[in-house]
């Protein structure tokens, strides 16, 4: 097994997206625009019910109010009850909803809190959203967006091991890892290589490429000031062009 030619030309080599690369940029893209947009959203409302709860330890007043229509709401992990529920206050009648985790039956009676200032703004006693819940929103998609960095972080990764990387033979040692993604079949294993200096290195490399991962001998690219950062070429994001 020999380096491919188009790895051996000069520094930094000239590299574009695959196909697959594009499509894959512009997934990252749409989601870190989609998450950005929740993130933004879930604060808001966040911020919302948090000044409401403040508002509402300040002082309300209490009235009696009346199941109408629970609905049911479920999904893969839990069910949920969506309760209507009225009550009336100096023979105004007001509406509501609360959210619980069991049924409430239709005509039951429940204890309703509002702002003597603005009745519109009413709750279930007992069933107000705790801190927790609200701030949940905002990090869940903060998660999420840490989740969408760090994969355009390996990304960049891949294309600069492409354009500085140093390429070499290195041979497979030890047994061959597998396990099953969304995206299919992903291969770890481990590989020896020498640096230009005659050191002897280790790395670990992940792959999706059965061929790459079941071959005695692959070709590697390796950053020569950290020999552990290595990819097995070649990079299904990224090619060599031309120039």
């Amino acid at each position: 097994m020999t380096v491919p030619g188009e790895l051996q030309r000069s520094l930094p080599r000239p590299v574009s997206f695959t196909t697959r690369g594009k499509i894959n940029v512009a997934v990252f893209v749409v989601a870190m625009l989609a998450l950005s947009a929740g993130i933004v959203q879930a604060t808001a409302v966040s911020l919302r019910d948090s000044a409401r709860l403040t508002r509402h330890a300040s002082g309300f007043a209490t009235a009696a109010g009346t199941v109408l229509s629970p609905v049911r709401r479920s999904s893969r992990r839990s069910t949920k009850w969506v309760v209507a529920y009225e009550f009336s206050i100096g023979g105004v009648v007001r509406r509501g909803e609360m959210t619980t985790d069991g049924l409430i039956t239709n005509g039951a009676s429940v204890k309703i809190g509002y702002m003597p200032a603005d009745p519109a703004d009413n709750w279930a006693i007992g069933y107000e959203p705790g801190e927790w819940k609200i701030w949940s929103g905002p990090a869940f998609f903060g998660f999420g967006l840490l989740l969408i960095i760090y994969a355009m972080a390996r990304i960049l990764r891949l294309r600069h091991l492409l354009v500085y990387g140093c390429p070499t033979i290195a041979q497979t040692v030890g047994e061959i890892q597998s396990y099953v993604t969304r995206s299919g079949t992903r291969y770890r294993l481990k590989c020896e290589f020498r640096s230009p200096g005659g050191v002897l290195c280790t790395a670990t490399i992940v792959t999706g490429n059965e061929t790459v991962a079941t071959s005695p001998e692959i070709v590697i690219l390796y950053d020569p000031e950290k020999p552990k950062r290595v990819t097995a070429y070649p990079i299904a994001l990224f090619e060599v062009v031309s120039s």
